[in-house]
């Protein structure tokens, strides 16, 4: 039995060594993430390797194991790269105090899942809130038809669709919205001008494909970077949706760099898909795919990420102020 130790270590250290490689290996596929959609899919989850990355460095000084201890120091220093710009350099935080203030505006975004619709749970958390617009993506019919009776959201922009790429806008007070189509003509997005105190908000409002295919991932990146060559000159302005894009991306990059806006967060990333993994916020579990751009912090009193209305995606509430 203690001749057998050895050989269970030996093994043991192999086996944790081969482990550490491969978060090595997805850390270093995610770097080539231009050259094929699918090495971009690695990219996505660098926050968890980066957790994971720091918890093998732990075990790796703590059993001697060097192999593994030089493989997660090299993915702790690569992916905590990512994740530290975009906290420091990249996301930014609500500037003012989370407090009344006469002219604020309250947007709440939420993508209610084609399947699902829970309209009536989003209007019940819309009222809580005292949300003044709501932003609504993969609505279809029934959803529309349901929000049509929402009394006290009387001014509606929709355009459901029997696929998840329905969407639309409704509000307590009266919105300019234009819809236009992406290059593909196949994905609808809108831009609209808000009341907000003197002058009015310029919002854009959009949900690309997913990048599930070279052509999804094409059409995501080109209306992402059309989007941003419109706003590149504007002021009040916001951008919202589900881009199906996370902040560790290069084209995420490209659109905050021609955009010149800045995605909020919260203190810690917060993710918003899927709802169902993970504890309520989402740290480590979600992917962070619902976002909000802005070309001024100063103008956000309050980001958050809110509690589940029953679909996929965790809705967000962004409340500004023109003081």
């Amino acid at each position: 039995m203690t001749n057998r130790h050895p050989y269970r270590f030996e093994r043991g250290g192999r086996m944790w060594t081969t482990l550490v490689l491969l978060l090595l290996g997805a850390t270093m596929v995610s770097l080539a993430e231009s050259n094929h959609w699918v090495m971009e899919l690695f990219a996505h989850f660098r926050l968890q390797y980066l957790v994971a990355a720091v918890v093998a460095l732990l075990i790796s000084l703590l059993t001697g194991q060097r192999a593994a201890l030089v493989a997660s120091l090299a993915a702790v220093a690569i992916n905590g790269w990512f994740v530290g710009n975009y906290v420091l350099n990249i996301g930014v935080q609500a500037a003012a105090a989370p407090t009344e203030h006469p002219s604020a505006l309250r947007i709440l975004h939420a993508n209610v899942q084609y399947h699902s619709q829970p309209i009536g749970r989003l209007l019940q958390r819309a009222r809580a809130e005292q949300a003044d617009i709501l932003l609504i993506q993969e609505l279809n019919n029934h959803g529309a038809s349901v929000l049509s009776t929402a009394q006290d959201y009387p001014y509606r922009s929709l355009f459901p669709q029997e696929h998840p790429y329905g969407i639309g806008i409704v509000s307590r007070t009266p919105v300019e919205v234009t819809a236009e189509q992406d290059s593909s003509g196949l994905y609808t997005f809108l831009t609209a001008r808000i009341p907000w105190g003197d002058t009015k908000l310029n919002l854009v409002y959009l949900h690309p494909p997913p990048p599930l295919s070279a052509q999804s991932t094409q059409i995501r990146d080109d209306l992402l970077q059309r989007i941003a060559a419109r706003v590149r000159h504007s002021t009040k302005v916001l951008v919202v949706g589900d881009i199906n894009n996370t902040p560790w991306t290069r084209s995420f990059a490209r659109f905050v760099a021609t955009s010149r806006m800045r995605p909020l967060r919260n203190r810690l990333p917060m993710g918003t898909w899927p709802q169902w993994l993970g504890f309520e916020g989402g740290f480590l579990t979600r992917l962070q795919i619902d976002h909000v751009f802005t070309r001024n912090a100063r103008d956000i009193q309050e980001f958050r990420v809110l509690p589940d209305i029953g679909s996929d995606h965790m809705p967000v509430l962004v409340r500004l102020t023109s003081a």
